[in-house]
């Protein structure tokens, strides 16, 4: 495990440099902290002089307007291409790089790594059963994103960031961190600062954090209408208090990633509630959780057991199943693997299932 910025800095040269090409990608529902880690990651590969491409395969109608136009700037001078292409043109020699993901399943070229001689992981979430096996890893849980930390390694390599990158990196940096309320450090705060000075636009950064009128009354109908609420006692504290939505009327209705994980931080923002879940399908048959909380529950051992995962605060997963009621059941009955009793000075122990 790579420990340091300056170790991460040095292998990701190395390494880079001794690759015929380098394949980057984030996890699937791509979002701007994947898109702008992985594009930076590219741009440093070039800056090498190796060939370098960025692999996303997701249909244009998942993606919000504001993403889709960052991908498509950066389609040619970062050349991200699809799964197909990553087929035909990886190699032995190739290295592949991930990014705000460790996780098999959650990357599209989970049942082809065979094809790839050398892998690197940069991510800011935690290791699982299904963690990606690699050459080198950089996992640190303490980075708000990982548009946080490839803005350490441009810095601490001192590289000169181009003034687009520097705008994704920025962007990526407030969406993950939720303009920086969670996740936080004064690293998080120092790499803003000097994001700006490199020229990076905080109004650009910003549009990521404002909310379309039809995504906005999307989300605010799913969680008025569709919000329940349930206690959990412990034997020493107040009870937990959780709030589940999910469209109750219309079960099957399909949702943006996106539009669940705001639904997800509309919920935690309720008075009294500590832990919220929002539910719904993104295709037919396959159904999306995301899940945000405080300090009294753990989310990532909530997910980690129904098969998701993520951090303390933020996590979720991605489910095959037509039954959206009966996993809203199972997610109920795991939410004690995740309470936190304020005696503990680490998460309780997760209880393991098996993945969906």
């Amino acid at each position: 495990m790579i420990e340091g910025i300056k170790e991460l800095r040095e292998k990701l040269e190395s390494e880079i440099k001794e690759a015929s090409k380098v394949f980057v990608i984030g996890h699937n529902d791509p979002d701007i902290d994947s898109v702008a880690s992985a594009v930076a990651l590219a741009y440093l590969a070039q800056t090498y002089g190796k060939e370098a491409y960025v692999v996303i395969e997701e249909d244009d109608i998942k993606i919000e307007s504001r993403l889709k136009a960052v991908i498509d700037q950066c389609k040619e001078p970062y050349h991200i291409i699809r799964k197909r292409d990553y087929l035909d043109l990886a190699d032995k020699k190739s290295l592949l790089i991930l990014t705000d993901v460790n996780k098999q399943e959650r990357i599209r070229v989970g049942d082809s790594l065979d094809r790839i001689g050398r892998t690197m992981i940069i991510d800011h979430h935690n290791e699982g059963e299904t963690t990606v096996p690699a050459s080198e890893k950089y996992i640190s849980l303490a980075a708000s994103s990982a548009s946080e930390i490839m803005t350490r390694v441009f810095l601490n390599g001192k590289i000169p960031i181009p003034k687009d990158i520097a705008n994704y990196l920025l962007a990526g940096i407030y969406v993950d961190s939720k303009n920086f309320e969670f996740n936080t450090t004064e690293t998080t705060h120092e790499m803003r600062k000097k994001l700006l000075k490199m020229g990076a636009n905080p109004e650009l950064a910003n549009d990521f954090l404002k909310e379309e009128f039809e995504t906005y009354c999307r989300v605010k109908d799913l969680v008025i209408n569709g919000t329940i609420f349930k206690k959990y006692f412990d034997s020493i504290q107040a009870p937990v208090n959780a709030a589940f939505t999910l469209n109750r009327k219309k079960p099957k209705q399909i949702y943006l990633k996106d539009d669940l994980a705001k639904a997800a931080n509309d919920l935690i923002s309720l008075s009294g509630v500590n832990v919220g879940f929002a539910i719904g399908y993104v295709e037919p048959g396959v159904i999306n959780i995301s899940a945000r909380s405080g300090k009294r529950v753990n989310v990532e051992a909530v997910m980690d057991a129904m098969g998701g995962g993520g951090n303390a605060q933020l996590a979720g997963g991605r489910f095959t199943t037509d039954d959206i009621f009966a996993l809203e059941n199972e997610l109920m009955g795991k939410v004690p693997c995740g309470i936190i009793e304020e005696d503990q000075d680490t998460p309780p122990q997760m209880e393991k299932t098996s993945k969906k």
